[in-house]
């Protein structure tokens, strides 16, 4: 996505044993490196860079503007593109490991998925408009949600965990909020900590109350509050900073799990 310099190493085909053999990739050492030596950009570590990393940054230059159209000139412009700048940055710098689970979490059909396969970044050369609207999702919710509370997109189990309480944020994106749902009782099982779970469908409908009804806490005795992603701009966008403030607090007062 800008100057750099790619080194690397071809095999040869002359060389390369036609058979079961030889096994060996035709390109190695594949390595990035700036154009500039004082450029600091995950996707030009002057070494290999891992797929995951590249389609991650690559999309993080790509994300919509939220601020623009929904709150030029509002109490929370401000909030909201500090929080929008920090969540990105934390993303940026993720381990390709940490990032893959990430976004392999935030997209439905992905977690859903019964032949998905352990490793969430071996295919990450194949990413596309699930996983970009998965992403994509996560950044909108953690930003909202960051702009009036204070979280942590680096040391969490799920997307973001705020600090202040120890509850998780963890944002799922898929065709229907039942999906979602269906995906979020699986990511769920990663942690005990107590969870705020944000869906959002291809249409950023909101939840409704028959949907609400069929969703169970995958995990007896433990905290969950949902909401969607709706909500939580439809809100931000009609209240005070204060209001949404403690719209916020009141979603992220989730009961833990109870101890017996």
């Amino acid at each position: 996505m800008g100057e750099c310099i790619h080194l690397l190493e071809v095999r040869i085909p002359l060389f390369v044993v036609p058979d079961s053999t030889d096994r060996t990739a035709p390109l190695e050492r594949a390595e990035v490196f700036p154009l500039n030596p004082p450029v600091d950009d995950p996707r030009i570590p002057g070494a290999a860079v891992s797929a995951a990393v590249k389609w991650a940054n690559d999309e993080l230059d790509n994300i919509p503007d939220l601020i623009a159209p929904y709150f030029g000139g509002s109490a929370l412009e401000t909030p909201i593109r500090t929080s929008h700048r920090a969540i990105v940055a934390s993303y940026r710098r993720l381990p390709s490991q940490r990032l893959a689970l990430k976004i392999h979490s935030a997209t439905a059909a992905r977690a859903n998925d019964p032949t998905r396969i352990a490793d969430p970044a071996i295919d990450a050369d194949e990413w596309d408009v699930a996983e970009r609207h998965g992403l994509r999702h996560v950044m909108q919710a953690l930003t909202l949600i960051g702009s009036v509370a204070v979280i942590d997109a680096t040391a969490s189990e799920l997307h973001a965990r705020h600090t202040a309480n120890g509850v998780e944020i963890a944002a799922v994106c898929g065709s229907t909020h039942s999906i979602c749902m269906r995906a979020f009782s699986i990511l769920a099982r990663s942690t005990y900590s107590p969870i705020l779970f944000v869906s959002r469908d291809d249409n950023n409908a909101a939840v409704m109350p028959r949907e609400l009804e069929s969703f169970a806490d995958p995990r007896p005795n433990a905290g969950v509050t949902f909401t969607d992603s709706s909500a939580l701009l439809s809100k931000a966008r009609n209240s005070t900073k204060d209001q949404y403030e403690a719209f916020i607090m009141e979603l992220l007062d989730v009961r833990d799990k109870r101890i017996i």
